[in-house]
């Protein structure tokens, strides 16, 4: 389980930092806002490795583990 950085934003979770922990599932605790979290490119490189991703904004609160 991942909890992604700063809101899922650009920078957060790079490429490296992901090949290095492999996730299964990611967290991302965001709400509406108008800074686009989380970024497009974030959700991407999730994406690209079958990364399931939770966020608090569809889900509200994410516990662990999940049903």
């Amino acid at each position: 389980m991942l909890k992604t950085a700063h809101h899922g934003s650009r920078f957060s979770s790079g490429e490296a930092f992901l090949a290095e922990t492999q996730p299964q599932n990611a967290v991302i605790s965001v709400g509406r806002n108008t800074y686009g979290h989380p970024n497009d490119d974030l959700l991407a490189r999730l994406a690209a490795r079958n990364v399931k991703v939770w966020r608090t904004d569809r889900v509200g609160t994410i516990r662990w583990p999940i049903p």
